[in-house]
């Protein structure tokens, strides 16, 4: 006959452990939180980079009219940069033809949409890059004062 130990678990002890869960996980809770803080005090303390330096061109209409600043390469006019985050998102793709006229001052005086692309956000962006950026030197400006040209616009790969 083998003898077996039987062991009685009292309303008391039951009630221990219940104690001894409760106050590790308060334990835990504590400890997350001041870890929490110590991060976020150590993040704080970061030092953000500059911003690099922009790409794009004139952003005021004062540094549009500038007429010391010396004009880009037509090629430089447009970049990818350019192409709107919006038209990404929807996956918008195709061509514009622009047309643009020329002031007395060599800067772009105006600009439609000869051709659309078939979206409006590419085209209006094609035009704001043109009226940014576009400028001829005044001296080397002829009878042709209207000049037209089309962007391809492809999603980036």
């Amino acid at each position: 006959m083998a003898w077996r130990v039987e062991r009685y678990v009292t309303p008391q002890h039951d009630r221990c452990g219940y104690i001894v869960i409760g106050a590790c996980v308060a334990l835990g809770t504590a400890i997350i939180m001041l870890l929490t803080s110590i991060v976020e005090r150590e993040i704080a303390s970061w030092s953000m980079p500059e911003a690099p330096p922009s790409r794009a061109g004139p952003s005021t209409v004062a540094e549009q009219s500038d007429p010391d600043a010396a004009c880009a390469p037509a090629a430089e006019w447009g970049t990818a940069d350019d192409y709107p985050l919006n038209a990404i998102m929807q996956d918008q793709e195709g061509t514009t033809t622009l047309s643009w006229m020329v002031g007395d001052n060599g800067r772009i005086a105006s600009c439609r949409i000869a051709v659309s692309s078939g979206h409006h956000l590419l085209d209006q962006a094609g035009c704001r890059a043109i009226m940014a950026r576009g400028c001829y030197d005044p001296k080397s400006l002829s009878h042709k004062r209207e000049f037209t040209r089309r962007i391809v616009w492809r999603l980036p790969t």
